[in-house]
């Protein structure tokens, strides 16, 4: 897993093209599941919080998925989907959200994921198929306690998955990386880790952090 700075600095300098947030065309704001409708909210609501997914409207059309937490903190998770499946080309966090734009998209369906229900290690314990977000290939296994390695690119880390003490559908991360070639050679990242069943009866496992500053970001997909 290597880091780029052009999955959250960048993106966080336009992020009124990716506040998803702020104008999320939904009529009922808890994401558990349900329909779709006109309207809006921000995420720094309350009523923001849930799981989304949709399309971002442009050329080519770009899906994502959205979590917006308790705290009113929202990682957006975006590329193309296939298969049901998220092939995440990068992501942007934040908090709150001012600016608007246009998207289709609504609450992501109960039956492939369920925010309002806590967490359990042994959705993801095992090992993991990680395609980081450059591409490469490498694999990952997760103990029962969430700690888990992986060496992708040649760069080694390690860390902890731990469900959030919020008892939604979401695992904290906590990882350090180790020597170069290493972006982050030593130093700590945080971020947020989510798993649910793909139409094709795989698991998909989504992770993103970012290191102290919010310069710098990194993110996988898993799949098995």
């Amino acid at each position: 897993m290597t880091s780029s700075t052009r999955d959250v600095a960048g993106s966080r300098r336009a992020a009124g093209a990716i506040a998803l947030a702020a104008a999320l065309a939904l009529a009922g704001c808890g994401g558990g599941g349900g329909g779709g409708g006109d309207g809006g909210f921000r995420t720094d609501d309350p009523a923001a919080e849930g799981a989304y997914s949709g399309t971002l409207t442009g050329t080519p059309a770009t899906a994502f998925d959205l979590i917006v937490l308790e705290d009113g903190t929202y990682w957006a998770m975006y590329g193309q989907r296939a298969a049901g499946a998220l092939l995440v080309t990068g992501f942007v966090q934040g908090t709150g959200g001012t600016e608007a734009i246009t998207f289709a998209g609504g609450p992501m369906p109960a039956s492939l994921y369920r925010y309002d229900m806590p967490a359990a290690l042994s959705t993801i314990v095992g090992r993991w198929s990680l395609t980081p977000l450059n591409g490469t290939a490498a694999s990952m296994d997760i103990a029962d306690d969430g700690t888990f390695s992986v060496t992708a690119s040649g760069c080694a880390f390690s860390g902890t998955a731990t469900p959030r003490p919020s008892r939604r559908n979401v695992f904290d991360l906590a990882l350090v990386f180790g020597p170069s070639p290493c972006s982050l050679p030593g130093q700590p990242a945080t971020g947020v880790a989510l798993a649910h069943p793909l139409a094709t009866g795989e698991m998909q496992l989504v992770m993103g952090a970012v290191d102290a500053t919010r310069n710098v970001g990194v993110g996988a997909i898993g799949r098995r």
